[in-house]
């Protein structure tokens, strides 16, 4: 009589096999995962654009105007030193936060001029003011030297670009929706900004509000904190009849502290997290890796000798080219500048900074969305995205009310 045996397992192979198809199961869906989280991601951003769009308007009916970027600007085209509230803080009912409203708006401070910050309410952290992708601290900005105060991803457009004194242009052709401008029969604080009928280029050709990944200058309640301009600098815009032309969109390249650029800085950095307060310091996070990391170096080789310590933070880094100021941070790429292999010396450049909001701000019009998209909300409610390959003409047309420029394709 024969006995048969069962075999009670997997031999060695069989296991390896099993495990090597479910490795590569793993590596095939994981970038679906990630990318579908990101979409829903994206969705939710999508809809806090449009609910703030819906506030605007709202508000816009209930008071026959807009809320100005500023409510304690004293004249057309205040300068951004004019404390005042934002507006976001005007629109606050018109977003379901009646009682936070109250808390900041009492009944002997009606947002006026007198910016006295209620830091209890500078330092709530509203969720539908920040993107689900963004990277930083959601309590990192400072208002009116109030810190740990609640960040806004979101930021009214002023307009394409600013003057020399760091205000954002007026003219029709160059000034923005949510703007510096006050209604022109108010006298006295909280004011209000522009009207519907000033927007001639259409409330759907016309940028009202965008997204922004600064961490600092970006209080939510503060209205030298809450807009944004098209390029970086100061009177570089022409306002011509055939579109607005000039100036560097901030869009390109989302940074504007010195040699921090996202498409000159590296990953071992000089840059430190952005609401650290004191030292020991950190740096970046993976997220600001936007080339991806299998594609960005992060540790090279030195032959050094003398400044080679490697206790010393002075001593343990290097960068591509030599010599200072020797780089262009071009929208097809970085440009210019010797590179220090050839020869293997380099010392750090410096770069322009970004005339933001109340200064100088690290972001411009950005997000930390993938493939570079960055969402604004139009004058009419609609939400479109944006991608630095947009045409420059196009971008900066859209961020003005008037002019009748040529908006084309537009996103």
């Amino acid at each position: 009589m024969t006995i048969s045996k069962n075999r009670g397992g997997f031999t060695l192979v069989e296991l390896l096999v099993v495990i090597a198809i479910i490795g590569t199961l793993v590596g095939l869906l994981l970038p679906a995962v990630q990318s579908a989280r990101e979409a829903a991601r994206r969705s939710a951003c999508t809809n806090n654009l449009k609910q703030l769009g819906l506030g605007v308007l709202n508000f816009e009916s209930a008071r026959k105007r807009l809320p100005a970027a500023n409510a304690g600007i004293g004249s057309n085209g205040g300068g951004s030193s004019a404390g005042g509230h934002s507006w976001l803080t005007a629109i606050l009912p018109f977003l379901e936060e009646t009682n936070l409203y109250t808390t900041i708006s009492s009944n002997s401070n009606r947002l006026t001029s007198a910016f006295s910050v209620n830091t209890s309410a500078a330092r709530t952290s509203l969720p539908q003011l920040v993107c689900p992708s963004f990277a930083g601290d959601k309590t990192s900005a400072t208002g009116n030297s109030v810190t740990s105060c609640g960040v806004t991803n979101y930021k009214g457009i002023a307009g394409a670009g600013c003057n020399t004194g760091r205000t954002p242009y007026t003219s029709s052709n160059l000034g923005g929706v949510i703007t510096l401008e006050k209604y022109g029969s108010e006298s006295c604080a909280p004011y209000t900004g522009l009207t519907l009928a000033q927007i001639t280029d259409g409330t759907s050709k016309t940028f009202m509000i965008g997204e922004s990944r600064e961490v600092t200058q970006a209080a939510w309640i503060d209205g030298q904190n809450a807009w944004l301009v098209a390029v970086k600098g100061n009177g570089n815009l022409t306002g011509a009849s055939s579109g607005v032309t000039g100036g560097t969109l901030a869009i390109l390249d989302n940074q504007g502290t010195a040699g921090t650029y996202d498409n000159l800085g590296g990953v071992i950095t000089l840059e430190k997290y952005g609401s650290e307060a004191c030292a020991p310091y950190t740096g970046l996070t993976l997220a600001q890796i936007t080339d991806g990391t299998s594609k960005t170096f992060m540790i090279g080789e030195s032959r050094e000798v003398t400044q080679a310590a490697w206790i010393d933070g002075q001593n343990s880094f290097v960068v591509a080219v030599k010599g200072n100021g020797n780089l262009t941070a071009a929208s097809t790429g970085v440009t210019g500048g010797t590179l220090a292999i050839l020869d293997n010396q380099g010392t750090a450049g410096t770069y322009d900074n970004l005339a933001g909001s109340a200064g100088s701000t690290d972001y411009g019009e950005s997000s930390n969305h993938q493939a570079g998209i960055t969402l604004f909300g139009y004058a009419d409610g609609h939400v479109g995205q944006v991608t630095p390959e947009i045409d420059a003409t196009l971008m900066r047309n859209l961020h003005s009310r008037g002019g009748s420029e040529a908006t084309g394709e537009q996103p």
